[in-house]
């Protein structure tokens, strides 16, 4: 699992559901910044500052529980995604017209902030779990009849 390298990356990570941190955000703010000043290595008010600048980029909801939004979890993916189970990789083959190029492009935009190595023009893969990210991208896109997601295993030593 890779390290968040922001103060960001730590507010949204804090944000999963019934975690600690979660819990102490909603319940006891004042604790929740000391612990993750501590921890992180970043000062309070630059967390403050990065749970501000997420709820007013749309990554988390300013309700009274804060809450990450779809934006929230793919921006939180890279950071919390698991490696599939024994060498599997999970693979995504598109082909989006021309008439959809910026579509297309923001789909690309995505693989790659997600980590994905480009196999092909529209092949990708990686070794981390990023199913629901995909599946989220492709409803938000409307890239039903686009995109194919297969999890597959390399047959073939290397």
């Amino acid at each position: 699992m890779k390290k968040p390298n922001s103060a960001l990356a730590y507010v949204l990570k804090a944000l999963v559901p019934y975690t600690r941190p979660n819990l102490l955000l909603t319940y006891k703010p004042h604790l929740f910044f000391r612990e993750l000043e501590h921890t992180s290595g970043y000062s309070r008010p630059t967390l403050r500052t990065a749970l501000w600048r997420a709820r007013k980029s749309g990554l988390v909801t300013a309700d009274t529980v804060p809450r990450l939004t779809a934006r929230g979890r793919q921006k939180l993916q890279p950071f919390v995604a698991q490696k599939l189970r024994s060498n599997a990789k999970l693979l995504v083959i598109f082909d989006v017209p021309e008439a959809r190029a910026p579509v297309r492009r923001q789909f690309r935009m995505l693989l790659r902030s997600l980590e994905f190595r480009q196999i092909q023009l529209s092949v990708w893969m990686t070794e981390y779990n990023h199913r629901e990210v995909i599946m989220e991208a492709i409803n938000e896109l409307s890239l039903h009849d686009e995109v194919q997601l297969f999890e597959a295993a390399r047959l073939l030593p290397e």
